[in-house]
């Protein structure tokens, strides 16, 4: 199982890459932006109010990591998957006694 690090625990130098990383794919995936060919992204980063959103440091890391599996073959022949999980009990939701 591979653990990511948190930002806090990261140097300088590992926050600008995984900046540049969240940029890049940013970039890559949202429906504001076209490419070369003419093709726009996939996801909608603009909800219907206008508010943006941001993908999260760790969604990032993963699709990454995701992509890059297996990446010299096509990917209709990849034979990857990811789950991704966390530790249960950190959210908001407490039982009343």
């Amino acid at each position: 199982m591979v653990k990511q690090q948190r930002r806090s625990e990261m140097g300088e130098e590992e926050k600008a890459r995984l900046d540049a990383t969240v940029a890049s794919l940013t970039h890559h995936v949202s429906t504001n932006f076209v490419n070369r060919k003419q093709r726009k992204g996939i996801v909608e980063l603009v909800d219907s109010w206008g508010i943006q959103r941001k993908f999260f440091d760790h969604q990032v890391v993963a699709a990454q990591r995701l992509l890059l599996k297996q990446h010299r073959k096509y990917y209709y022949a990849r034979k990857a998957a990811l789950a991704c999980l966390h530790d249960m009990g950190f959210g908001t939701a407490t039982p009343s006694p």
